[in-house]
């Protein structure tokens, strides 16, 4: 009894492991296939709105075009985020690491961050890094991961609050990002870097977003040999960025 009664437990998670297989397969279809159905008009409409922007007869609509013309380049870039977060985790990471100081990766992802905290009213703060850290990595890549933190602890700090990056060097290079916010509940650490996974102050703040920056950083950590890690406490969260060899 007790031998069948084991085969017939592994026939059923041998099941349930295919069940899953094929859901997420249906799930990356159909992400892939929203996200081209998405991009390719919005992209005519762009093309087709630089063109307008172009005309001088057309001059006194331009801040009719400009609203449109940014809303079209967030829709882009959130297809791009989804196509990057949903990723298969099988798939292998192309990278083409080069030397790069580590200072100007971070920079490059405050700058790019720096709007969205005045919008917000964070105060978004860079620590200058007393000597060089250089690093063997995919500039794009890791200035993406970079940046996808500096974005969430932005987006999950009140207004008044503030954001502060920073370097560590020393065998294991990393960047630090820690917020004044809210903070992350002990029972929801666990599942942050799942896909689409959005807390409960997200869901009732509206926080923008789908829930694949964490995600997103910790593939890109991940590919180089490194870690994301989160410490989280009633007021404030520290994100870490470790880069490996």
């Amino acid at each position: 009894m007790g031998h069948l009664s084991l085969l017939r437990s592994r026939i059923l998670l041998t099941e349930l492991g295919d069940e899953l297989a094929r859901a997420t397969q249906r799930e990356e279809d159909l992400i892939a296939t929203v996200s081209h159905e998405l991009r390719t008009p919005v992209a005519a409409i762009q093309g087709y709105l630089e063109l307008l922007a172009e005309e001088e007869q057309l001059a006194a609509y331009a801040r009719l075009v400009e609203p449109i013309q940014r809303n079209g380049e967030r829709l882009i870039r959130m297809v791009d985020h989804l196509l990057t977060g949903t990723r298969p985790a099988h798939a292998p990471t192309e990278l083409h690491r080069t030397p790069v100081d580590l200072a100007m990766v971070v920079e490059a992802a405050w700058r790019a961050c720096r709007t969205l905290a005045e919008q917000r009213a964070v105060a978004l703060t860079s620590v200058p890094t007393p000597a060089q850290v250089v690093v063997r990595a995919d500039v794009t890549q890791l200035t993406h991961a970079v940046q996808q933190l500096i974005r969430n602890a932005v987006l999950f700090t009140p207004a008044g609050g503030g954001v502060t990056v920073s370097i560590a060097g020393g065998p294991v290079p990393t960047v630090e990002i820690a917020d004044t916010g809210e903070g992350i509940p002990a029972d929801e650490l666990p599942y942050v870097f799942q896909r689409f996974y959005r807390g409960r102050y997200a869901r009732q703040q509206a926080v923008p977003g789908v829930g694949l920056g964490l995600h997103i950083a910790r593939q890109a950590a991940t590919a180089h040999g490194g870690t994301v890690t989160l410490s989280s406490g009633p007021t404030g969260t520290t994100a870490r960025l470790a880069i490996g060899g």
